[in-house]
């Protein structure tokens, strides 16, 4: 309630900063009368759709927190054992009744950034599960809004909080009120955090040394050739390439452990053909390795150190290669290639930055969000997180809730 209250203030202020004297004192909810969390919600709605501006509705969460990747209780399932699936569907379908006459609220975001939790896997149209299946639920959820108000749009979540749509084309836009929501912050993307800088000078330096390895290899062959060599040449350029899978390796299980930790299981999934092919590859290297150790020859150890240093220089040059594509503007399209939708409208319900940040990637994504519908997250400069007020870094406000966080910046997001 209070932090409705807050919310209706701060926002209803800004909006009357162009009228004269509204813009000294601003609305606040205690001028509508009211006293209950609902009648907040009337004003606000109210109060908005007279100025003009068009209001979505969201169930956000079902119960007052922060709801993000370090909320103390997850909230990624649109049902909880005190708000089960029956009560979330009874909830949407009263609201969009209860908005039915007024023609500027003119949507109901049914859930927000749906994951995997409490060991229940979300899926989408694998059965009819309506606590576990998300198709099912949102099926479900459209059928009692459709009801209760048939015009209204009914934006639906991506999967792994609202980032991933791939899975999702098979719903029929049947009345054409169907809309994806998707949701991204260049701080929640993995490559942000990296330093490629340095990875591109490491990643040189290995390149360096490996191929001085190669030559140094070929010009000193006295100390390094066996008696009698095995003749053959795929085992030893199989068996000496052997880190270029354990890498795959690594990665793909690094990948698949963040992914799941937190409840995306269907991005951990992208993991899982590079998984296939290093444990596939790193058996082949073992079965070369073990053919060259086991032949009655003896094993010509500087060919084999050779093509060591062979793919470790190419491996090397990959990751160089990387460290300069993570930079660029197809970094961020292939990344975003999760939000492809052939038939449903795509919303961009939330993306955000540190206010300030002048970084390659947040660059690139406003390029990329140029085209596309939005909205930024969020207009607060603080936040009620675990029962402490705190300041929202990537808020658009100061605290005082007038104050604009960064002029410049901010014309920068809003053109």
């Amino acid at each position: 309630m209070q932090s409705t209250r807050r919310a209706l203030n701060a926002e209803l202020h800004v909006e009357a900063g162009r009228d004269g004297a509204r813009a000294r004192r601003g609305l606040n909810a205690s001028e509508c009368n009211a006293s209950t969390a609902m009648q907040v919600l009337d004003c606000q709605v109210g109060e908005l759709t007279r100025r003009g501006l068009m209001v979505i509705l969201n169930n956000h969460n079902s119960f007052a927190g922060w709801v993000g990747a370090g909320e103390r209780v997850p909230q990624g399932l649109w049902h909880t054992q005190r708000f089960p699936t029956t009560a979330w569907v009874a909830s949407l379908s009263a609201l969009a009744s209860r908005y039915r006459s007024n023609p500027l609220v003119v949507g109901i975001d049914i859930r927000n950034e749906i994951h995997d939790q409490d060991g229940i896997v979300v899926t989408w149209g694998r059965s009819n599960n309506t606590d576990s299946d998300w198709k099912a639920a949102t099926l479900l959820a459209d059928a009692a809004i459709r009801e209760a108000n048939p015009e209204i749009l009914v934006i639906v979540s991506g999967l792994c909080r609202g980032y991933d749509l791939r899975g999702m084309q098979d719903l029929q836009n049947y009345r054409s009120k169907y809309v994806f929501t998707t949701h991204v912050y260049t701080f929640s993307w993995w490559f942000t955090s990296v330093n490629w800088v340095a990875v591109l000078c490491l990643s040189l330096l290995f390149v360096a040394g490996n191929v001085a390895g190669v030559f140094w290899l070929r010009r000193h062959p006295r100390g390094y050739m066996a008696v009698r060599s095995y003749g053959q040449a795929w085992p030893y350029v199989l068996a000496g390439s052997g880190l270029v899978p354990v890498y795959l390796l690594v990665v793909s299980l690094v990948w698949m452990q963040q992914a799941n930790k937190v409840g995306c299981s269907s991005i951990a999934a992208d993991a899982h053909w590079t998984l296939y092919v290093g444990v596939s590859w790193l058996l082949a290297a073992a079965w070369a390795f073990f053919v060259l150790a086991t032949h009655e020859n003896v094993v010509c150890w500087r060919r084999l150190a050779t093509c060591w240093c062979g793919w470790s220089a190419c491996l090397g040059a990959v990751q160089a290669g990387l460290s300069v594509f993570y930079q660029t503007y197809w970094a961020v399209v292939w990344d975003l290639r999760r939000w492809d939708s052939r038939s449903i409208p795509v919303w961009v319900g939330e993306f955000g930055a540190v206010v300030g940040d002048t970084s390659v990637a947040w660059g690139w994504l406003l390029t990329y969000l140029a085209d596309m519908h939005y909205a930024y997250w969020p207009l607060n400069g603080c936040a009620q997180r675990f029962k402490t007020l705190q300041n929202d870094t990537f808020g658009i406000l100061e605290c005082d809730w007038v104050t604009v966080r960064n002029a410049s910046w901010t014309a920068r997001v809003f053109p």
